[in-house]
């Protein structure tokens, strides 16, 4: 970056049924918002699976899953750091909503699994609860 700004760009992107074109279209974005002067790109929530638990299952991957290979090399390759937004993760049967901070290098930062999850009722209009497919991580971030 050329000048002492700090930029921050956040992506918004519309999740495909296919992975594989969701994270196409997430390299994109992050190689224009490198482009862009941006040192930090931040994507969205559950960014690499459609949001309903029918699907978390199927588009969950382990830590270190092809979303974990692309989310690093494209820090080291665009020089940006790189925060994940989220992926349904599994680890020994369990299911995360965790999210992965990338530094310029592609090394791995930080990983947290949501501790909270969203669980809502609005009586007779939308019940949606994310602790019905997720377990709530540790209230710490791995380093």
């Amino acid at each position: 970056m050329s000048d002492s700004k700090f930029r921050l760009a956040v992506c918004q992107i519309r999740t495909r049924r296919e992975k594989q074109d969701t994270l196409v279209r997430a390299e994109e974005m992050i190689r224009e918002a490198a482009r862009n002067g941006a040192s930090v790109v931040v994507l969205p929530e559950m960014f690499t699976s459609l949001c309903s638990h029918e699907y978390f299952g199927q588009y969950a991957e382990p830590g270190n899953g092809e979303t974990f290979q692309s989310l690093s090399r494209w820090a080291a390759e665009y020089n940006v750091i790189v925060i994940g937004g989220s992926i349904p993760e599994t680890e020994q049967g369990k299911l995360f909503n965790s999210s992965y901070v990338f530094a310029r290098n592609g090394d791995l930062l930080a990983r947290h699994r949501k501790v909270h999850m969203f669980d809502i009722d609005l009586k007779d209009q939308f019940t949606f609860n994310e602790s019905d497919s997720f377990t709530a991580g540790d209230d710490y971030c791995v380093f």
